[in-house]
């Protein structure tokens, strides 16, 4: 006989119910309204996935998705990420020596592979403005604030204008507060807590949502007043090959007409710039995705910001019709200046068709992409000459594919059954075969392309894939390399 207390069957939550205690009662699986309706506040810093995916008011539990979007990294790296767009700021890790570190190179890596192979200079990636506190084992346990204001001060002593103060897992576990940091604020210098927590605010995207809420409710000036012919540039993509050729193209296109770029929220915009975002009387989304529109609905309800209705356009087509569209906006009525700024991008675009034509006219192309907007990719294929074999839509975002300029016409399957994808290419035997990444399909002479998540905006979005389609036809097996087969054929298969 013992005084042992009684024993009883261990009964473990769920990871749905874990979730709803977690984040207050709504789990990740929520529902965003079926109108597409997004909510300010599915930006708030105090939440969570779950306030993200909350849409509209009174969408509730009772709207349950079937299909969860996919969580990744924490939000420590994601509010990283964004944060290090804030070119003279500087962005003060409060973590560990390996939590900095995997996140810097995380931020960094893209930018030396883009810059050894390309070219191509992302200053932000390269060099990002980035330094830790690096926690020791004594400063996890009896807290790491002293640490942390010395950093702050240090930063401010050299007279940054901000300072991104971000947590990690361990910060955030034993409580240390970074928020009271921002009391070290001046009329001039801005300290910015963004309480990330490693993994315990959500996951990867939660922290851009995090970081970008954060800089902009500290930085944005409310008194500043539209004035003048400019666009805010809002929500380009962290670290993209294009992001920055983008940007100079969208330049182009715009001096002509009198219109300038205020600033670019969040992509690589001093700290003056965000502060006098209000003064651009039109904002335009970089892209059209849902976290994109989460952006756009904060600054319409918080700061009455006015968007265009489209974002940057990709595609010849497209871009005739916004580049009219946002001449309408500012009252320019000088047809003129207009129909030059137009000619010279079609005609630039009608001397790349006909440089490429003659390597790609005739060459049969198989699609398969998670893509819905492909009217870009469309008009290029005909104006080279190709011929479509299939389009296959990988659609498990579950939105309309777009192909508005000639419905009907081409051969698409909306939903591609993703497991037949390489027996339908080695079937149908294209010359070219388009993916979201680059497999490998044993069997297939076909050239495997893939197609960027963010294409290349303006007159030059399908030129830039069918450029490489063209290099890559003349260095197949068939093309350039003809004496390689038998070794091909003997060590691949």
């Amino acid at each position: 006989m013992t005084n042992d207390p009684a024993l009883y069957p261990a009964k473990p939550l769920s990871d749905e119910d874990l979730e709803a205690v977690v984040l207050g009662g709504a789990g990740v699986g929520t529902e965003t309204p079926a109108d597409g309706g997004v909510s300010p506040d599915s930006l708030s810093t105090n939440s969570s996935v779950a306030a993200a995916d909350m849409g509209s008011a009174g969408a509730g539990p009772s709207q349950a998705r079937t299909h969860k979007p996919p969580l990744y990294g924490c939000a420590f790296n994601g509010a990283a990420t964004q944060a290090i767009h804030l070119t003279d700021a500087r962005v003060i890790a409060h973590a560990p020596k390996g939590c900095s570190f995997y996140t810097w190179q995380n931020i960094s890596s893209p930018g030396r592979k883009n810059l050894f192979n390309r070219g191509v200079l992302l200053p932000s990636s390269v060099a990002p403005h980035f330094v830790s506190t690096d926690m020791s084992e004594a400063e996890a346990v009896f807290g790491g604030l002293d640490r942390l204001r010395e950093e702050v001060r240090k930063a401010l002593d050299d007279g940054c204008p901000a300072v991104v103060v971000l947590s990690s897992c361990v910060s955030g576990i034993i409580g240390d507060d970074i928020k009271a940091l921002e009391e070290m604020s001046t009329p001039d210098q801005t300290v910015i807590a963004v309480a990330a927590d490693g993994v315990i605010a959500g996951d990867y995207m939660e922290g851009l949502r995090m970081s970008i809420r954060e800089i902009g409710e500290h930085l944005i000036d409310r008194s500043v007043r539209p004035a003048g012919r400019s666009i805010n540039l809002i929500h380009e993509a962290g670290i993209a090959i294009d992001k920055d050729e983008n940007f100079r193209r969208l330049k182009e296109m715009l001096e002509p007409l009198g219109i300038g770029i205020n600033c670019r929220f969040l992509g690589d915009a001093t700290v003056g710039e965000v502060r006098g975002l209000l003064k651009a009387p039109l904002n335009v989304l970089a892209s059209d995705d849902e976290d994109s529109r989460r952006v756009r609905a904060w600054l319409e309800m918080d700061y009455g910001c006015r968007f265009m209705e489209e974002p940057l356009p990709v595609g010849v087509k497209a871009t005739e019709r916004w580049l009219r569209d946002l001449a309408g906006f500012f009252e320019i009525k000088d047809n003129a200046v207009m129909n030059t700024v137009l000619e010279r991008e079609r005609a630039r675009y009608e001397a790349e068709v006909r440089r490429l034509r003659p390597a790609l006219e005739g060459k049969r192309i198989f699609i398969t992409t998670i893509n819905t907007n492909l009217d870009w990719l469309l008009t290029v294929i005909d104006d080279l000459g190709m011929e479509i074999v299939r389009i296959g839509v990988l659609n498990y975002l579950r939105t309309e594919v777009r192909v508005s300029e000639t419905p009907g016409r081409y051969p698409i399957d909306e939903n591609f059954p993703w497991g037949e994808a390489e027996d339908e290419i080695r079937a149908a035997d294209p010359d070219i075969a388009l993916f979201n990444y680059t497999p490998q399909i044993k069997g297939s002479r076909s050239v495997i392309d893939s197609l960027p998540m963010l294409p290349r905006i303006g007159f030059d979005s399908g030129l830039a894939v069918a450029e490489r389609w063209a290099e890559l036809l003349a260095h197949t097996i068939e093309g350039g390399w003809r004496q390689d087969r038998e070794l091909y054929e003997r060590y691949y298969r």
